[in-house]
């Protein structure tokens, strides 16, 4: 046992291959795939037995698939790559390390961060608890560990599981690079020493290193240990640039993260934009009939949204700003429904029991269009004023702000229950790096009994085909034909448990019926079928020489039950909307099978908050207040007086707050001097000077959301003293502009230099955020 208390292992999962076993390995994975189609082609010409074809049919498919996956192997392993040592730690690097827990025991979760605390290299380390439970937060703090639940704006909202809890906690930290650490995973002191040099090459994005776990025995039972995957496979796929994300032990560097949040927050608003614009002009089509009947009034307030849907639609096209072309048409649509009100139309009531049922976040969630709640909205025989109800309601729905999310910019992908695979998918589509250091630097558990173990090889399974349902690789834009084909062979994998039953089944049919699905030719037979075999399982124990692998092995074929339902499930989510639950693996031996925890995957997203122990609510109608710990570089930021009266009602701004932001932490030093003017018909405006960086960026989110909460909703942001944008700072600005929206107000930056509109550019934000030339044009223009 070490100091640490955990057992002392080689550092290395397995024997990196020399030259010359690359050189072999590199000549059996041509010769491999050559000697598979020879054999193939022979079996569909010449021996498939068609008078038997519902078992000779499925056998003969099912070694296509055998053959696929063995072709995807050897591309896999053509291109190992074995990384020597890093180069040194860059000495300014932030490091926020993050340990995700959920209802872990305390004293598990303590343990983590007290060797979280003691790693080498300046860093924070933070307990992200999404169970809120206070005896968690007093053990944070005694292990010298910062503490985070989630803030009240997530209650309502889908939570999405790990990667909520971490893109909630990227909003309200700010180092350059994150750690992320499951519970039970107790980090090396040299972890950040050996992986951040990695990140001196400017478009690397992660560095994964392997999951090791110290609770197996050389027996492994289970088949915990995934020598083979944290290996050679992963070696193989590092290789083409598609080494990938596996939830643990692993260092991201926070700028690409949050690019791809931003990324994806526009292309998701203007998916909705799209889809909502195209049910707008149904809806319109059918109210007309109703209108004419009722009279001028009627006709001419569908018409003038039926003009401001129209000029949308062209806006879209032409690239104006999503934000200023859905509050555009929201204030027609807002116009229109004030004519109607004002003339006393009736609204018949089952258009209003219709209204009712329309909750903003059921007609369309942005990104991920409901187009069966829009084709019920589109197609109902509205009244007028029910048309314009309706489609005021969508709008809102559609709005910049995603109003059905808590936080509007969402870093880590939220498209299946497999946060971890997706984001490295988008990280590579959107041109970044990534690295697979192969040296074990955490020691953590196994599940302890096989209904753990099911549950967490099933998660991981419904979770992976959830990505290829939703984002295939091989469309995905941006992604290398060798990146498509390294992830796609993942997926593939895990679609094995139809072939395994046709492999069990066929021999049980041939001995118990006589039924023969292959037309045996003999020597002919033996000649295409025995070299395939010899050559692959040869290729096999090369590449994996020196690591256990039987295991895994008998694991793949035993599990083929739960591989078929992994499939059956995530199809009927994807297709359907079935629920997919979500399970805490847990981390010591269960007497009953393991809960499935309160985020349920439904319809592509989690399901509304449920009660939960830890954080939900409790027995008795008690609901446990998160506790959280405000690090000594935020500042607190006081109420904002409103603005004196001018004498004799003379506009200009009027001084309000003035903040100034260091960091002490680091040996950089951050400045952010925020003022914030209040003008006399109570618009904010906040001009930052200095660098708007993920430093800054918790703080320009705090002060707009104090004076949006001290009665001033529209804001404007004046950028002309920033001389630094980067995206964390960008996201702080879209958060803002959420809480505005909620109040009923705006947000609008103004005066933006080169390299902010750089950055709006890069991140595709010039599609959402219009920048204004000067902050009067921004008060002005509304």
């Amino acid at each position: 046992m070490t100091a640490r208390g955990v057992e002392s292992h080689p550092r290395d999962v397995a024997v990196s291959p020399g030259p010359g076993r690359r050189r072999v390995i590199k000549a059996l994975a041509l010769l491999a795939p050559v000697l598979g189609l020879s054999y193939l082609s022979w079996r569909w010409l010449y021996s498939v037995q068609w008078s038997v074809w519902w078992i000779a049919l499925p056998l003969v498919l099912a070694e296509t698939y055998s053959l696929v996956d063995g072709l995807l192997f050897s591309l896999t392993v053509w291109r190992l790559k074995v990384r020597g040592r890093p180069p040194p730690p860059p000495e300014d690097a932030t490091v926020d390390v993050f340990i995700t827990t959920y209802d872990e025991p305390v004293d598990l979760v303590a343990r983590t961060a007290r060797a979280a605390v003691a790693m080498r290299h300046p860093h924070r380390t933070w307990v992200l608890d999404d169970g809120a439970r206070p005896a968690m937060a007093r053990a944070a703090e005694e292990t010298g560990a910062l503490y985070l639940s989630r803030g009240a704006e997530w209650e309502g909202y889908a939570r999405h599981a790990k990667a909520g809890n971490l893109n909630a906690a990227l909003m309200r930290t700010d180092g350059e690079f994150m750690l992320v650490l499951d519970a039970d995973q107790v980090p090396d002191p040299a972890l950040l020493e050996h992986t951040l040099g990695w990140f001196r090459e400017e478009r690397v994005a992660l560095v994964q290193t392997p999951q090791y776990f110290t609770d197996v025995d050389d027996a492994d039972p289970l088949g915990s240990q995934a020598p083979l995957f944290y290996g050679p496979i992963q070696q193989g796929k590092d290789g083409w640039n598609a080494a990938f994300f596996c939830g643990s032990n692993v260092v991201l560097r926070r700028e690409a993260l949050m690019q791809l949040g931003l990324r994806g927050y526009v292309r998701a608003v203007h998916e909705s934009v799209s889809a909502a614009l195209g049910a707008v002009r149904r809806i319109l089509r059918h109210a007309s009939a109703a209108a004419r009947a009722q009279g001028p009034d009627a006709t001419e307030a569908l018409d003038d949204v039926r003009t401001a849907a129209r000029r949308a639609r062209a806006e879209l096209a032409a690239g104006v700003p999503l934000g200023e072309l859905a509050h555009r048409f929201q204030r027609a649509a807002d116009a229109a429904s004030g004519r109607l009100t004002a003339s006393h139309l009736r609204q018949p009531a089952g258009d209003l029991e219709a209204l009712r049922e329309l909750g903003a976040g059921d007609v369309i969630a942005p990104g991920q269009t409901d187009e069966a709640a829009l084709r019920r909205l589109a197609d109902r025989a509205w009244s007028p004023l029910g048309a314009v109800e309706s489609v005021r309601t969508l709008i809102r729905a559609v709005d910049v702000d995603r109003a059905d999310e808590a936080q509007p910019v969402m870093p880590l992908s939220t498209i299946s229950v497999t946060e971890d695979m997706a984001t490295a998918m988008r990280l590579h589509a959107a041109g970044w790096r990534t690295v697979y250091h192969h040296e074990i630097l955490a020691h953590g558990l196994a599940p302890e009994d096989l209904g753990s173990m099911l549950h967490q090889r099933l998660r991981w399974a419904q979770g992976t085909l959830q990505v290829m349902l939703r984002e295939s690789p091989l469309t995905l834009r941006g992604l290398a034909p060798a990146q498509r084909l390294m992830y796609f062979a993942t997926m593939w994998s895990y679609l094995s448990g139809y072939a395994a039953l046709v492999y069990i089944a066929a021999p049980v049919i041939y001995l118990c019926f006589g039924v023969k699905p292959v037309h045996s030719f003999g020597s002919s037979f033996l000649l295409h079928l025995i070299p395939y075999l010899v050559v692959n399982q040869i290729l096999f124990s090369v590449v994996s020489h020196g690591v256990r692998t039987w295991r895994g092995q008998q694991y793949s074929l035993a599990l083929f039950p739960l591989w078929i339902k992994a499939t059956v499930t995530a199809v009927a989510n994807i297709a359907f909307g079935r629920p997919l639950g979500f399970v805490v693996t847990p981390k010591t031996r269960q007497a009953h099978a393991p809960r499935v925890a309160a985020d349920e995957v439904a319809a592509g997203r989690d399901g509304p908050p449920r009660p939960r122990r830890g954080g939900g609510d409790r027995p008795g109608g008690h609901r446990p207040h998160p506790v959280r710990h405000r690090h000594r570089d935020q500042p607190r930021l006081g109420r904002l007086r409103p603005p004196p009266a001018r004498r004799g009602g003379q506009g200009g701004p009027v001084r309000g707050l003035r903040i100034r932001h260091t960091r002490e932490s680091t040996r950089r030093e951050h400045l952010m001097d925020l003022t914030i003017d209040v003008t006399p018909d109570g618009i904010a405006v906040l001009r930052p000077s200095g660098r708007l960086d993920l430093v800054a960026a918790p703080q320009i989110r705090a002060a707009i959301d104090t004076v949006v909460r001290d009665g001033h909703p529209h804001v404007v942001v004046d950028l002309a003293g920033t001389g630094f944008l980067d995206s964390s700072g960008l996201s702080a600005l879209v958060g803002g502009l959420k809480s505005a929206r909620q109040a009923g107000g705006d947000l609008r930056i103004a005066s933006c230099g080169p390299q902010v509109l750089t950055v709006l550019q890069l991140t595709n934000m010039h599609r959402v955020l219009h920048c204004y030339a000067d902050v009067g044009t921004a008060c002005r223009d509304r």
